[in-house]
């Protein structure tokens, strides 16, 4: 279970911790809309027009993999007035569009995943 937060939502909220937070204060920056890893796959899949079961692999699980990682930033909207405000569907489109924009690039690049230490 994983709450995704758009790169926008996020900066807007370091932004204003930044300017208006007391030296020392911490706070989660997260959204409240929290999804399974599956599911959030299987949407990427419908809005993309492909079936999830010929197009994954599912595979078990990392050593070491949290169940669920459930941030809450009720302090950083109480104190700051910070709220996300863009939903994971709306994100979702956005990544695909520029996918599709920048499929040309994209193509060219390995599918291969380096982690980087």
């Amino acid at each position: 279970m994983r709450a995704f937060i758009h790169a926008r939502d996020a900066s807007d909220c370091v932004l204003k911790i930044m300017e208006n937070a007391k030296p020392g204060e911490i706070y989660h920056v997260s959204n409240s809309e929290f999804i399974l890893i599956r599911d959030l796959v299987e949407k990427i899949c419908d809005k993309m027009g492909v079936d999830f079961n010929t197009t994954t692999e599912i595979t078990g699980d990392r050593v070491g993999k949290d169940a669920a990682y459930t941030l809450e930033s009720t302090k950083a909207q109480k104190e700051l007035g910070w709220k996300p405000s863009v939903s994971l569907d709306t994100g979702i489109n956005e990544v695909i569009q520029w996918v599709e924009e920048e499929f040309a690039v994209l193509k060219d690049e390995p599918l291969e995943y380096v982690h980087k230490e």
